[in-house]
């Protein structure tokens, strides 16, 4: 068939290169056909990141708390007298307690808490959790959480690390570079998960039991591929806490000198021990036989009632 010549209505190329635009150029080829390959990269990486900051940040509030003891301390001593001193130690925990709860009221309220429980309900898909894991809620938790164990609260870290590493996941994840991740839910569960177990790792440096951990937070729907994601998370945040705090005042255990053996077989202390370690094995087994059989009592189902009898006429 014969084919008309060009007039000046037809739009033409306005150079060579405009022809083969719309062909895929060679990075991006490659980019197709490992997409496979890139996407764990990707993973590997940001749960790289993940484990890294995590622990980084623990290590910044553990700094910041030891600042502010040792500050409540030396105030204390170089006021002198007995009632002086009192009142500085005493004042100064209210002020840094009342600031710590100003900050969750004014900051981030969705802080409020441990962050343990709020975690649970993300993981196991309640809309809207988003704001449980924004930037304000990173900012007021850090903040809240050092002047609260700055001023002598006794409150426990874990629950805290675990809600500010899945912050941090969550974050990580909003990045130019992981966006992806962000916006596929199950690719955005196993971060949180890792973020879970990154803050256990952080609290104590333990990748094993921040895996457990994490598959406790989960335990409605625990994907097996998210265990190595997990161990991987911990295990990068572990390494990182034993470079950093196994030696100076932030080590997490001191070794103890005991006396020489001697010592504790001459005054009976050592039997005393074990006496209270046979006491509180036996309690813990009672404990364990009684829940145990509370759980099957309240999941056995009731015996059906007996069929009515019919009197005879």
């Amino acid at each position: 068939p014969l084919k008309r010549a060009p007039t000046d209505d037809d739009e033409l190329p306005s150079s060579p290169s405009s022809v083969i635009a719309g062909r895929p150029s060679l990075l991006r080829r490659f980019a197709w056909r490992h997409a496979v390959l890139l996407h764990e990269v990707q993973s590997i990486v940001l749960l790289l990141l993940l484990g890294v900051s995590a622990n980084v940040l623990a290590l910044l509030i553990d700094h910041a708390i030891e600042t502010l003891v040792a500050w409540r301390a030396r105030s204390a001593q170089e006021a002198g007298s007995f009632l002086p001193s009192y009142f500085i130690w005493v004042g100064s925990s209210l002020v840094l307690c009342s600031l710590s709860a100003a900050a969750v009221h004014f900051i981030g309220p969705s802080s409020a808490g441990s962050g343990i429980p709020q975690m649970k309900c993300t993981l196991a898909g309640m809309a809207g959790a988003n704001d449980y894991l924004s930037f304000r809620t990173l900012i007021s938790k850090c903040i809240s959480l050092v002047l609260a164990l700055g001023g002598g609260l006794s409150i426990g870290k874990e629950g805290p690390y675990v809600h500010i590493s899945s912050c941090l996941a969550y974050l990580l994840c909003q990045l130019h570079g992981f966006r992806r991740l962000g916006h596929d839910e199950e690719l955005r569960r196993q971060v949180l998960a890792a973020g879970c177990a990154a803050g256990v790792s952080a609290t104590f440096g333990a990748p094993v039991g921040g895996v457990l951990f994490s598959i406790e937070v989960t335990s409605t729907y625990y994907s097996i591929s998210h265990l190595w994601k997990a161990m991987f998370t911990s295990v990068c945040g572990a390494l990182v806490f034993r470079i950093s705090r196994d030696t100076g005042s932030l080590a997490l255990f001191n070794l103890t000198d005991f006396p020489p053996m001697g010592d504790l077989l001459y005054n009976g202390e050592i039997y005393a021990f074990a006496l209270l370690g046979c006491i509180l094995g036996l309690l813990g087994s009672a404990f364990i036989h009684a829940t145990a059989s509370l759980v099957q009592a309240r999941s056995t189902p009731p015996p059906p009632p007996p069929p009515p009898t019919r009197r005879a006429s």
